[in-house]
């Protein structure tokens, strides 16, 4: 376990809000949020989709 316990945990609130507005303020049509341990997806719409329409767009926070 090199891994420190802050690394691991989960992202507060207002972390993800930080995110999200980011996202919006980028000009992304923000639909959701995926997190995974200390990181997290905003999951968006593509202007012009590929297969599904949907891209994941990862913010380092």
């Amino acid at each position: 376990m090199a891994e420190s316990a802050k690394a691991l945990r989960a992202p507060t609130q207002s972390e993800i809000a930080r995110v999200l507005n980011a996202a919006q303020k980028a000009g992304l049509e923000v639909f959701g949020y995926v997190v995974n341990g200390p990181e997290i997806r905003v999951i968006t719409k593509d202007k012009e989709p590929p297969d599904d329409g949907f891209d994941m767009v990862d913010f380092a926070s």
